[in-house]
């Protein structure tokens, strides 16, 4: 059957459920729909297999049945993307969690795709290693979700993303067949790292089932520190200046809310290493902020800092959330953009920028209007024109279900469009998973 046939029948819902009992499939209950609900479109069914062969024969039931499946793990991340093209059902690998081997003597870990982001954490410290990736909410984020929506925090400056630590991948094709990228080792691997392929995809090429990662060693000393700016101004020269200083700061981050008022600047920059290392970039750090007003924490005070600034885009309230990718230094001029759409659509705003990278995430707040849709897709379009006349891109990270439909969530004037739907043709046929969730209605 053709992708395009399979696209526009009628999916066999009755038989669908037939087979899944034939080979008994647990299904989830009105709970779990509400919580895999998506844009405000529940699923038709929430699948709960126990192994990696469930999940394949899921998937050929699926093709078979003409069923769209939308792969999760604990459904966290779920706003991102657009809505679902069709009616769906959720294939959740919660259950399948296993940690499946640890060589800490080659600082690797593989794990199953259900196992949260705390767990492989806490399971891998006891060696003192860790996966340096900071995702919004590690406990209730898997690791397949980790890699589908490539997930990353403000450590991404220093320690990269989920791509730079990723060693092998296996998935599920949509025909149901089991394929293997990669392996348990690091070494250099001739020909395509097809495990990348799966970075970002959002379960649009194949469900995540089983992933090996490099691991790092856990620093000996953590050290946060905030420094308050009078402006942005005064902000980017402090920022300049650290940049170029004989410092290797493990992120730095900038903090603003719009518009703005005098001191509420902030720049966070943190340092992990040895005690002596970390006393050192302190000290530097304390000479390029001379009389500014500089707040320090160590330990676990530190942590609990670093813990409220990974999650306080996800925890934060707002109507729209939106995420630019600029070169670092085109963050002071964006942030004039912002301060000018603010003033010009009447909505207040809070800003997080990875700083070190040029990633920037704005929470917008509720306008004081009623026509939030209008306001939305103007602000969107603004921001947008923005950012690209920077060299940069925004996308929609999150948006009231009723006012999602009328947004560019990912934007237009994508190059590689053409491959990529290439690429979506040839790995899932059928169009089965997370149908219409990514670019350009793939």
């Amino acid at each position: 059957m053709s992708r395009a046939s399979l696209v526009e029948s009628t999916p066999d819902w009755d038989g669908f459920d037939d087979d899944l009992r034939l080979f008994e499939v647990a299904a989830g209950t009105s709970t779990d729909c509400v919580r895999f609900t998506i844009d405000g479109v529940p699923p038709e069914r929430v699948l709960l297999p126990n192994s990696a062969e469930q999940v394949c024969r899921i998937l050929q039931i699926a093709t078979a049945r003409g069923v769209a499946l939308v792969p999760a793990g604990f459904g966290a991340h779920l706003g991102l993307g657009a809505p679902p093209g069709r009616p769906y059902a959720v294939l959740s690998l919660a259950s399948i969690d296993a940690l499946l081997d640890h060589q800490p003597a080659n600082m690797t870990v593989t794990t199953q795709a259900g196992m949260s982001v705390a767990e492989l954490q806490a399971a891998v410290a006891g060696s003192g290693q860790w996966l340096p990736v900071e995702p919004p909410l590690p406990a209730a984020t898997s690791v397949g979700g980790l890699i589908s929506a490539d997930l990353s925090g403000p450590s991404r400056f220093s320690q990269g993303t989920v791509r730079d630590l990723l060693v092998g991948i296996t998935v599920a094709r949509a025909d149901g067949t089991l394929v293997k990228s990669g392996g348990r080792v690091v070494k250099n691997v001739a020909g395509y790292d097809l495990a990348k392929l799966y970075c970002g995809a959002l379960g649009t090429l194949g469900v995540i089932v089983e992933a090996t990662f490099k691991l790092r060693a856990l620093p000996a000393a953590v050290a946060v520190a905030r420094v308050a700016c009078s402006d942005m101004a005064v902000a980017r020269e402090l920022l300049e200046r650290i940049r170029t200083a004989p410092v290797e700061p493990h992120l730095i981050e900038l903090l603003t809310p719009i518009p703005s008022a005098g001191g509420d600047c902030v720049i966070v920059v943190a340092f992990r290493g040895s005690r002596e290392e970390v006393a050192k970039q302190q000290e530097t750090l304390r000479a390029l902020a001379h009389g500014k007003t500089m707040e320090e924490r160590v330990g676990d005070a530190a942590a609990a800092a670093l813990a409220e600034l990974r999650d306080a885009n996800v925890r934060g309230e707002a109507f729209l959330k939106l995420k630019a990718s600029l070169l670092p230094t085109e963050l002071p001029p964006f942030v004039s953009a912002l301060e000018d759409a603010s003033g010009e659509h009447g909505l207040t705003m809070a800003v997080q920028a990875h700083a070190g990278n040029g990633i920037v995430r704005v929470r917008v707040h509720h306008p004081n209007v009623e026509d939030t849709g209008g306001s939305a897709r103007a602000l969107v379009e603004q921001l947008r024109a923005a950012a690209a006349a920077l060299g940069g891109t925004l996308v929609v990270e999150q948006v009231a279900p009723d006012l999602k439909p009328g947004l560019d969530v990912w934007g237009g004037g994508i190059e590689a469009l053409p491959l990529m739907r290439r690429i979506k043709e040839a790995l899932d046929p059928g169009g089965v998973l997370s149908p219409g969730r990514f670019v350009g209605g793939i």
